[in-house]
């Protein structure tokens, strides 16, 4: 999977002739203080459900059931809180990869009511996916992903609001029952969610020449004509995610173009208003900035889709942003090889990229 956004992005994305982009988008509002996404600060939550059930398969087609079972979070004025929620699988490569799958909990709105998931239909958690080092090694620094959506929130760039959190696991049938340190998680939140909060929609027929009806497959959007023939589509949102996924060594992303007709991957069209469409990027879990080992780093691609004065703008913005990416890098805590590897990848694209 990594390989093949490697390859996509890096054919998609050099060469362009484009146009002058307009104004940046930034990032999205964020959520009210008194929602789940209105504190950064480490979210401690216990999760009582028969996961078994729902973790048997590894084939990411097949229908995805779901379970019932509770959450339950520590209120500073009410104690513990404990609502229902409705669990199934959520993803696609890790539906075949891990043992301990991403979770997408759903709930009913009279059950969120006074709690932080209040307003929220379902929430997505990423979980530790590995059960057999879970039992020996809970912290298994799913966190570095966390960072990384901060990172984005800080450079403007749009994607969904995410939360880092620690889990104890009941009842659920295996493993992580037995033990008794929390897992790291993180809550990111989910898309109907996210649409809904801006009064926004996804755009999903892109109304290519020569098209038939679009490919209907969860995340991956044939037909486009190519980005940089939409004016809907802000091309410096464009570059900027582009610069912010070699910042953070990420590859498993890719778009269409005019001459490469390719499908969107781990990126999404967000119409916020007729003739507005933002980018949404989204999952970094395959990033070097995370992940040792990743493939090679290309810093001096030209990716063609602004002009140079707009490019140059854009890595002033990178370059004013700097203090704070290297802090987050220190929110990792006692993740020492995760601190390391992350400031390695902002150490290479600030020395070389710029």
């Amino acid at each position: 999977m990594i390989l093949r956004g490697f390859l996509f992005t890096f054919l998609v994305l050099i060469g362009f002739q484009a146009p002058q982009a307009h104004a940046l988008s930034g990032a999205f509002p964020a959520s009210p203080k008194s929602s789940i996404f209105g504190s950064d600060e480490t979210l401690k939550i216990q999760i009582e459900a028969p996961l078994k059930e729902i973790f048997k398969t590894h084939d990411p087609d097949k229908a995805r059931p779901r379970v019932t079972g509770h959450i339950t979070y520590v209120d500073a004025v009410k104690g513990n809180v404990t609502l229902p929620a409705s669990f199934r699988v959520k993803g696609y490569s890790t539906v075949m990869l891990c043992s301990f799958k991403k979770l997408e909990l759903k709930f009913k709105k009279k059950d969120t009511l006074g709690t932080i998931f209040e307003g929220i239909r379902s929430v997505d958690l990423n979980t530790h996916c590995d059960s057999s080092q879970g039992a020996v090694s809970p912290l298994v620094n799913i966190h570095r992903e966390a960072v990384l959506y901060q990172m984005a929130k800080v450079l403007g760039v749009p994607t969904y609001q995410a939360r880092k959190a620690l889990v104890k696991y009941r009842g659920t049938g295996l493993v992580e029952d037995r033990v008794e340190d929390p897992f790291q998680a993180v809550f990111v939140e989910d898309k109907s969610d996210l649409l809904r909060r801006l009064d926004a929609k996804e755009v999903k027929d892109f109304d290519a020449i020569g098209s038939e009806t679009p490919e209907k497959t969860p995340n991956v959007l044939y037909q486009l004509e190519g980005v940089e023939s939409h004016q809907q589509i802000d091309l410096e949102d464009m570059e900027i995610i582009s610069l912010f996924n070699v910042m953070i060594q990420n590859w498993d992303w890719h778009y269409p173009s005019v001459t490469n007709r390719y499908s969107l991957w781990n990126l999404k069209m967000i119409q916020v208003s007729p003739g507005k469409w933002i980018p949404l990027i989204h999952d970094f879990n395959s990033a070097g900035a995370i992940n040792p080992g990743g493939p090679g780093m290309d810093l001096s691609q030209d990716f063609g889709l602004v002009s140079t004065e707009a490019s140059l703008r854009i890595k002033n913005m990178f370059e004013s942003k700097k203090t704070e990416l290297y802090q987050l890098i220190e929110t990792l805590g006692a993740d020492e090889e995760g601190r390391k590897q992350m400031k390695s990848a902002l150490d290479l694209f600030f020395s070389q990229g710029f």
